[in-house]
């Protein structure tokens, strides 16, 4: 599953009954000092390590806890 793209997120984990997330997926660009970091690496890095994250954990989370009450 491509972890950049929000509907394969959805369409591959909503019906999926999962008990735990280990939510691993990342992507390591614009490490160097803010003033100095591109634009354009900073915002692929944020989009996957926590927007697309959050993505994932709303696409399983509701299952989890719901099978887990």
């Amino acid at each position: 599953m491509d972890v950049q793209d929000k509907e394969a997120i959805y369409s591959t984990l909503n019906d999926l009954k999962i008990d735990i997330l280990v939510n691993n997926a990342g992507l390591g660009k614009g490490f160097e000092a803010l003033f100095e970091a591109n634009p354009d690496d900073i915002k692929p890095t944020l989009k996957t390590n926590v927007i697309n994250a959050a993505h994932v954990i709303r696409a399983v989370g509701p299952g989890i806890v719901k099978r887990n009450q």
